[in-house]
């Protein structure tokens, strides 16, 4: 009986969950608006000197060559056929001297036979400077100094080569990596002729050292939690400025920034980071799904934010297992790239903010927050919560995600071209809100 029931509740809960279509608020067409001001951010340090990560060719299946490197990290392309497994194997002399890890590209089989797809398979490694822990090992622990922690993103770049590019879309993702949201609004996009640009997790985080035995990272909670905002940032704006730099004609693309759970949370600071390089990239319009504000909220009242600060060795409780009010006032105050310290970046930029109404993991009251900072913009709030926003909620949902995306980047486009027609983008985006 249990066996039959399951798929019974599971299909009714899709079928709810997709008829709602959400509950859309706007603000006069959905443009952020905010009195937070721009403050100088001292960005967290980087190494990209190449003896700290080595690429082992007789390891690996696949080659690669150098792309682009930067004071953040260097920036690689794989070469491998996305019809089959391909492995990169990765040393990291640092920690400790034995250390191999390896990265297998997942083969794109199912969407090259459906699609004239191109895939880009790229790679950002980077190095923090050396640092103190307190490391648990044994009867006892001790101090020590890593030289350097390696750092790791795989990067996708997808597109079609039978559509005239019409844009670039950035995604960064959550702790679980792409999932159906982010892959039915890549679908969707890339079939209008967008290139797609996605950053994974941190595939590092996890290291040798970490699994081995308890550590703890030393210095100041707001520099640490920094340290760990910032690697996407890093990845996406030198991916970006590779692939104009590759095809100068993007440059007269609309940018479009796309966050989900912790991606959402990181991406004010991205667009920071895009905002103040010496070639700024504004974006078109963001859509932040899952996504929050409150820095000491998001990180430390809840299990998100709890299990990834462990992951770093970064701990946030006192002797008694709590976190005590000095401690949340120095994060609410200090962390430079909390994400209601960068809205800055998104004054006057359209964006679409999808969230669920029963979410305890990003909890409801910093997605209200996080509306509230951004000047009230276009909102489509389910039923759910954080996992059933990911996986309940149905495709033809992220596919109306897909066409604010592509309605609202090309009316603004036009509007900065000259084309006076800004006031139909809007239409569009008020049209679609209120669509089933």
């Amino acid at each position: 009986m249990r066996g039959s029931i399951r798929p019974i509740l599971t299909t009714t809960i899709v079928m709810l969950t997709t008829a709602v279509g959400g509950c859309a608020v706007r603000n006069g067409g959905g443009v952020v608006r905010t009195t937070v001001t721009p403050s100088p951010i001292d960005w967290p340090e980087r190494t990209a000197e190449p003896d700290e990560a080595t690429l082992v060719e007789e390891e690996s299946t696949c080659g690669w060559h150098e792309l682009a490197a930067n004071e953040t990290g260097r920036l690689y392309e794989l070469d491998f056929d996305p019809r089959r497994e391909g492995t990169l194997a990765i040393r990291f002399d640092a920690v400790p001297a034995d250390m191999r890890w390896a990265w297998s590209p997942r083969p794109h089989r199912d969407e090259l036979d459906a699609r004239d797809i191109r895939i880009r398979a790229l790679m950002f490694i980077s190095s923090e400077p050396p640092i103190e822990m307190t490391l648990d090992h044994g009867p006892g622990s001790r101090e020590l100094v890593v030289p350097a922690v390696p750092r790791a993103r795989a990067i996708a770049v997808v597109r079609r080569h039978d559509r005239e590019p019409c844009g670039i879309c950035v995604m960064t993702t959550g702790l679980g990596g792409f999932t159906r949201v982010e892959t039915a609004i890549r679908n969707a996009l890339i079939d209008r002729g967008w290139v797609l640009v996605s950053v994974a997790p941190d595939l590092m985080r996890a290291t040798r050292l970490q699994r081995q035995a308890k550590f703890k990272r030393s210095g100041p909670l707001p520099a640490l939690i920094d340290n760990e905002l910032v690697d996407e940032t890093y990845a996406a704006a030198l991916s970006l400025e590779q692939l104009m730099r590759g095809e100068p004609a993007f440059r007269d693309l609309p940018v479009v920034l796309v966050g989900s759970s912790l991606g959402a949370i990181t991406l004010p600071a991205c667009a920071a980071r895009l905002a103040t390089a010496p070639e700024p990239i504004h974006p078109a319009a963001v859509v932040l799904v899952g996504g929050g504000a409150g820095v000491d909220r998001l990180l430390l009242d809840t299990s998100m934010g709890h299990y990834w600060l462990s992951q770093a060795g970064i701990d946030i409780a006192n002797a008694n297992g709590e976190v005590d009010a000095a401690t949340r006032a120095e994060v609410a105050s200090e962390t430079q790239l909390a994400p209601e310290r960068c809205l800055w970046a998104l004054d006057g930029v359209p964006a679409l903010l999808v969230d669920g109404q029963f979410d305890a993991i990003v909890p409801r009251a910093t997605a209200d927050q996080l509306w509230a900072l951004t000047g009230r913009p276009e909102r489509w709030s389910y039923p759910v919560g954080h996992i059933g926003l990911f996986v309940l909620v149905g495709d033809d949902q992220w596919h109306r995600v897909a066409d604010w995306i592509d309605q609202t980047a090309r009316g603004r486009q036009s509007a900065s071209s000259g084309d006076d027609s800004l006031s139909s983008a809007e239409g569009a985006s008020r049209s679609t809100a209120h669509s089933p």
